[in-house]
């Protein structure tokens, strides 16, 4: 049985993935870093995990990371989208990180 909201944090824009008997949630930048990460084995329960994406490129910067999404490739590659805003042009990009383990770290090599 559960009772909304399930997880009282700040957690904009979540996106969920299923991997084993685990979820992993990834949210907007907020109080647990770039990307935020829960993790849960019920979807009810759901402990902090920390920052997916702990390092970023140096073209943006934290707090500009937004609607991370995560893509399972195999049971060792995740690759996480995310959007973000390129300091020298203002403009919205799509970046893109990869991690062995689905909470991470994510690292995008990008110049």
């Amino acid at each position: 049985m559960f009772c909304n909201p399930v997880y009282d944090g700040s957690f904009a824009d979540p996106q969920i993935i299923a991997v084993g008997n685990e979820y992993f949630a990834f949210a907007t930048n907020g109080p647990l870093g770039n990307v935020q990460t829960l993790t849960s084995t019920d979807l009810v329960s759901w402990r902090q995990v920390g920052d997916a994406l702990p390092s970023l490129p140096d073209w943006t910067a934290p707090g500009r990371v937004w609607a991370p999404e995560v893509a399972v490739h195999a049971a060792d590659r995740y690759v996480m989208y995310y959007t973000t805003r390129d300091l020298a042009s203002g403009h919205q990009c799509v970046g893109v990180a990869v991690a062995s383990t689905p909470q991470g770290p994510y690292v995008d090599k990008s110049p």
